[in-house]
């Protein structure tokens, strides 16, 4: 059996790591979280690579893959001082897709973000085409998004105004790119009916789920109370959702976002910002 290749990319802290662990619940689907140098899609050769890395590697009966403190298989990647590689025992027979997951990379990362935007169709193509896999992009409320990007990375505490940019241009290189192939998947969607989701990736690379474990609870949470443990105002964040609201509002629409920007309609049921 050939297994069949799938890459997993999204803006930071849009649920990607999350969907990885999902997909990881399957006995045939394998993804592994980030691995080193995914990020260069333009090396293609390289990604070819990282593919045959994890395929030789459950050959001999086990993955490389992010684990927590606990040594088990992350949920996220942050932070990283919390995170490791770790051997994790996984057997071959039966494993149909092998997957990387690698978000977009940060705006401030001049040597990444521009690379990758603009290889990103080319990437798209060859992924569908000559490697006869898929690619799947994760987007989340942009409101969410960039509120997590400036609680979480010191480096992207700057201006608004440039994790609103940064967000256009990764949204829009994905929405651009659905007639090549890739299918997008919405967080909310995600964390509120999570095994449609995980179909829905299986469906597109012609694969049946196969459960081996249940899917990971989602923690609830309260966005008042997670501005609250950040020291964040209501008032400061409407003003910061207003002002996303204004610069995003297009693109959000299209994946669709409310234009509605007060607290009370950003309420998630389910999910976490850290």
């Amino acid at each position: 059996m050939r297994q069949k290749p799938l890459y997993i990319s999204a803006p930071s802290r849009s649920g990607s790591s999350l969907l990885v662990r999902m997909l990881n619940c399957t006995s045939n689907m394998v993804i592994v979280n980030e691995p080193i140098n995914s990020v260069n899609i333009v090396d293609k050769t390289n990604i070819k690579a990282i593919f045959n890395t994890i395929k030789n590697d459950l050959e001999d009966g086990f993955i490389m893959q992010r684990v927590d403190v606990n040594g088990r298989e992350a949920t996220d990647t942050f932070p990283p001082s919390k995170m490791r590689w770790g051997r994790i025992n996984h057997p071959f027979d039966g494993v149909e897709v092998v997957g990387i997951k690698k978000s977009f990379p940060a705006f401030s990362n001049e040597d990444f973000f521009k690379p990758f935007i603009r290889e990103w169709p080319v990437f798209v193509e060859w992924m569908n085409k000559t490697m006869n896999g898929c690619v799947v992009a994760i987007l989340r409320n942009p409101r969410l998004t960039i509120l997590s990007w400036k609680t979480t990375f010191e480096a992207l505490k700057e201006s608004t105004e440039n994790q609103c940019l940064a967000w256009n241009l990764i949204a829009n290189t994905i929405l651009s790119s659905q007639d090549l192939g890739v299918r997008i998947i919405r967080y909310e969607d995600l964390v509120q009916n999570p095994t449609p989701a995980v179909e829905t990736v299986a469906d597109l690379l012609g694969v049946e789920v196969r459960f081996k474990e249940n899917l990971p609870n989602i923690k609830q949470f309260s966005l008042e109370d997670y501005l609250r443990n950040k020291g964040i105002s209501a008032d400061s964040a409407e003003i910061e959702f207003r002002l996303i609201e204004r610069l995003c509002g297009e693109t959000a629409e299209k994946l669709g976002y409310s234009t509605m920007c007060e607290l009370s309609s950003l309420q998630p049921t389910k999910g976490e910002l850290s």
